[in-house]
């Protein structure tokens, strides 16, 4: 099989790249290991889609024609509110992988889902394709340029590429996150509170329960999130709220430990919710409805790039007459210290000081799509080029997607004008990308 642009993954970097190449005019493949688009977003249940502009404005009302994120990621969002699924910051991710599949196969988007990655594809030192593991056994398709959206680097790490993993002193990344929702819940949530009471209600009056349960050793150590009430097209279910509790440190690269974590967050989860049953009111007779897919990480490998992205370039907003993408958050980095569901940097409610509150916006360079090492490669998501603390800000879904828009329309003009991505005009790219809506 022969293709101009191979993407790698349909989280949300892979489908915006995959439509933005296709939209260009590139015969594209995007290939995803599970049965729908969304990654992290649809089957990892993380469904309050961040990024779209500075987090403090995060449950208000807000104008989106003056979102930092526009381009793909904004149809995404104009899709969503046009089908009634979106209550901010909160959106339906049934309606979304919907949504999604009709943006892909509107744009001429070639799709193979139930399909994982294996190896790529060279020819001398460039990649050229990958070999793929299908229900009929293995196929290797071809391409100009592959753009790996995997999230975990897979395709960088077969190419050879160099990468990091984790913090700079012990390489420990951020911990797994198993995302659940809840039925059967009375907590007090009414037809009159807004989205942001309700979110704040269980901020005040259920996080602390848990926090000292944590404290005593009664639970396993939990995210102490919102419970928030669940979304769904055309409304709310205040007697469904989904949250992310349960974590669990390890190397998501690594396959046993994968498969202990798997077995482990739903240990704990259950521990959790036993305990919150018999202790947390409004949850005496509640019923565990669904889980993610998996245990998703936040963080794998991350690509040694052209440029890294710093805290510092988050920290002081800076721009680049190389950006290609905004980032809009604050620095999320859950402790990478075993046992510890703190926040190692980033996200401090309480103080006035941290990013959660500042009007974040900076450029992220396309130098951090591009190996330094290797050709026929780009990268999209979260496993750019970035330093572990900066990566906590990058990695959010509509980052990712203006990432993946400049990825796919790159792969597009690398392949048009036989170059290597390292090569490319990187003011064209940005011209291109402002042509068809992306804010850079």
């Amino acid at each position: 099989m022969q293709y101009d642009v191979l993407v790698i993954g349909a989280g949300p970097a892979g489908v915006a790249a995959a439509i933005s190449a296709s939209r260009a005019g590139a015969r594209t493949l995007l290939v995803e290991r599970y049965g729908a688009a969304g990654g992290a977003f649809s089957m990892g249940l993380a469904l309050t889609p961040v990024g779209y502009e500075p987090f403090k404005y995060w449950a208000t009302s807000t104008d989106p024609d003056g979102w930092a994120v526009q381009g793909i990621a904004r149809e995404l969002f104009d899709r969503m509110v046009a089908e009634d699924a979106v209550c901010k910051p909160v959106w339906d991710v049934e309606t979304c992988k919907w949504v999604m599949d009709r943006l892909l196969v509107d744009a001429g988007v070639d799709i193979l889902f139930h399909c994982r990655f294996i190896d790529v594809v060279r020819s001398g030192a460039r990649v050229t394709g990958a070999a793929l593991a299908t229900k009929r056994g293995r196929l290797e398709v071809a391409a100009k340029v592959t753009i790996d959206c995997s999230g975990d680097g897979d395709v960088f790490d077969a190419a050879g590429c160099a990468f990091d993993v984790g913090r700079e002193e012990d390489g420990k990344p951020q911990p797994m996150l198993l995302a659940s929702i809840f039925g059967n819940v009375h907590l007090p949530y009414t037809p009159e509170m807004t989205y942001p009471e309700m979110m704040g209600w269980s901020q005040q009056n259920v996080s602390p329960l848990l926090d000292a349960a944590w404290q005593r050793g009664d639970i396993p150590p939990v995210m102490l999130g919102i419970m928030f009430p669940r979304v769904v097209r055309g409304g709310i279910l205040r007697d469904q709220v989904w949250c992310r509790l349960v974590q669990h440190w390890c190397d998501p690269t690594d396959p046993r430990a994968i498969s202990w974590a798997e077995i482990e967050t739903r240990d704990g989860l259950r521990k959790v919710h036993d305990w919150m049953r018999a202790n947390v009111p409004g949850f005496e007779n509640s019923a565990l409805l669904q889980t993610s897919a998996q245990t998703w990480p936040r963080e794998a490998r991350r690509l040694r790039g052209v440029y890294t992205l710093t805290e510092d370039d988050v920290r002081a907003d800076r721009k680049s007459d190389l950006g290609i993408a905004k980032g809009t958050c604050f620095l999320e980095a859950h402790s990478a210290t075993p046992g510890d569901p703190r926040q190692e940097k980033g996200l401090d409610w309480k103080s006035r000081e941290s990013l959660i509150w500042k009007d974040v916006d900076y450029d992220i360079p396309y130098g951090a799509l591009v190996p330094v090492d290797a050709d026929g490669i780009l990268v999209a998501g979260r496993c750019i080029s970035a330093t572990h603390i900066a990566q906590s800000s990058a990695r959010m879904q509509a980052t990712s997607m203006a990432l993946g828009e400049a990825a796919g329309l790159a792969a597009v003009l690398c392949a048009d004008q036989d170059v290597a991505p390292r090569d490319l005009d990187v003011a064209a790219l940005r011209n291109r990308l402002r042509g068809q809506g992306a804010r850079v």
